[in-house]
This record gives C-alpha cells, structure tokens and sequence, in this order.
C-alpha cells in the first residue's frame, strides 16, 4: 500500500512507544480488517438469506404438489403434523431462520464496529497525520483505501 504502513515500535526507557507511523499503520490495518469482516458478515447474512429461501421455495413445492394426500385425512393439521417431511422442512426452517438471526446479529455487529472504527480516524485525523509531511501523503493514502478496499475516510 504505502510506505507509511511499515511503522516500527521503538523502546524509550524501558517503556514501548509507538512512533507515529506505527499508529498511523495500525489505524489502516484495524479499518482494512474492519472493512473485510463486514463485507464477509454480509456475504454470510446474504447467503443465510438464499437458504432461507430456498428451504420456504422447496417446502412449498412439496405442498403444492402434496396437497391431495395431506388433506384427504379427516382433519387437515392432523395429515400435516404426521407427515415426515413436512415435519422435517418444518425444523429445517426454523434450523435457518435460527443461523439467518445470527449472522444478522454478527453482521450489524461488524458493521458498527468499522463504522465506530471510521468515525475515529475522521475525527482525529489532525492527531494521526500530525506532521505536515504525512499529512502531505493523507490524501494518496486516503484515494488508496478507497480504490483498493472500498473504505471512504473523507466523511463520516
């Protein structure tokens, strides 16, 4: 990306302390993996979403085409719930409604924790890109994210 990611820890009186590169790198790491957890917990939600579908499609296919015998017994529920594989699809989708939840819980999550993550480096980017010199080289890496990863750290 730009040399500015190759940041060094250096050791001042027996403490750590991150040079300003070094933050500056950190910063860019922590959006981009930010960035690449969230478009994969969408992938994931989006995914979760066609099984869902797939399995509401499928179960009314068989139905459809099923009708007949599940309801030529006297009572209509009674012809449903002894069925096997209406009994099946019925715990497949509650099975997958249960995962779609989940990745819907882990994709919200992702996306606030890059949107917090973003919010951060726009509001302090006079403290990370403190020197004139790196501020200089601010928008090269700015248009870099951006084209490469599809993060936007012009505005919130």
């Amino acid at each position: 990306m730009h040399m500015l990611l190759t940041g060094r820890w250096t050791r001042v009186e027996g403490k750590e302390k991150a040079s300003a590169e070094s933050v500056e790198s950190y910063l860019i790491h922590a959006i981009i993996k930010a960035k690449t957890k969230e478009v994969k917990a969408e992938k994931r939600l989006f995914r979760a979403g066609l099984y869902m579908l797939g399995i509401i499609a499928i179960f009314s296919l068989y139905l459809s085409f099923n009708w007949k015998v599940l309801t030529e017994s006297s009572s209509f529920l009674a012809g449903i719930a002894t069925d096997p594989i209406v009994l099946l699809f019925m715990l497949l989708t509650g099975l997958v409604y249960v995962h779609l939840h989940n990745m819907k819980f882990k994709y919200e999550k992702a996306e606030s924790d890059y949107d917090k993550l973003k919010e951060d480096m726009i509001e302090r980017a006079s403290e990370i890109w403190s020197d004139s010199n790196r501020w200089k080289d601010r928008p090269e890496i700015l248009r870099d994210l951006k084209e490469k990863y599809n993060i936007n750290l012009y505005h919130k």
